[in-house]
């Protein structure tokens, strides 16, 4: 298909397999959609032919089911994954990030990756398994493995409620909440959050929906550090995963 793109104008492309199927996308519109399943492969990036380009690598997205033990090593070659000491780490047979160990104290799997460590969203479809009071499932962004500094947007169940907190060199600041009454999160059940970090706003989203906007005016030590998905005293899935740079 014939397409003429403007010199120094930006264009969005999009390359998606889903085996048969592979897709191409100009600007979110579809131009190709083919059948091939001759050809097996890894995650790419992207390339020039006869002239020059540059490329804006700042989304990674882990779609739904379709993780791999490739993602999870760092094969891929925008990324790479690093776990905390506590709880164990995999990929279940439904392609989701797993936590499984139900006692573990503060788990943390987090992403080292292309967008940098400043300004970015996480989100992913969370399932808890096993939350009781007390425990706590969530994502964490800015996160600093070396003292465990980091925002963090959870739900308790105790109370219930969800939670927007920080965490400076051990000291825990809870810096807003909303009460769940009523809707309390059911085991087994999947659930959508999100988490965006840009300066000193943080934002919050539950369901899709704006739960949390907060300016963090002495942000202290959690100015860097990388986004995460975290569990407290439970197990959990995580699936849909998508980081952005904002």
């Amino acid at each position: 298909q014939a397409y003429t793109g403007l010199l120094n104008h930006p264009a969005q492309f999009r390359l998606e397999v889903a085996e048969p199927l592979i897709r191409a996308y100009v600007d979110h519109e579809l131009v190709f959609e083919v059948t091939d399943s001759t050809h097996v492969g890894q995650a790419g990036a992207g390339g020039a032919f006869g002239w020059g380009a540059d490329f804006d690598l700042d989304v990674l997205k882990i779609q739904q089911g379709r993780a791999s033990e490739d993602v999870q090593s760092g094969v891929a070659p925008h990324y790479s994954w690093s776990d905390s000491s506590n709880g164990s780490w995999t990929i279940n047979s439904a392609g989701k990030f797993e936590q499984t160990v139900g006692n573990a104290g503060s788990a943390f799997r987090y992403v080292d990756w292309v967008g940098g460590q400043t300004d970015y969203s996480v989100r992913a479809t969370v399932t808890p398994r096993n939350l009781a009071n007390g425990g706590s499932i969530g994502l964490v962004s800015r996160y600093d493995s070396s003292d465990n500094s980091r925002y963090e947007f959870v739900y308790q169940p105790g109370t219930p409620r969800l939670a927007l907190r920080k965490v400076d060199s051990g000291t825990q600041t809870l810096l807003r909440t909303m009460d769940m009454t009523g809707k309390a999160l059911q085991d087994g059940f999947d659930y959508d959050m999100e988490l965006e970090v840009a300066g000193q706003q943080i934002k919050a989203y539950w369901e899709g929906f704006l739960v949390f906007s907060y300016h963090d005016a002495t942000p202290g030590g959690v100015t860097t550090g990388l986004p995460g998905l975290h569990t407290y005293l439970c197990r959990g899935e995580f699936d849909d995963l998508a980081i952005e740079s904002r």
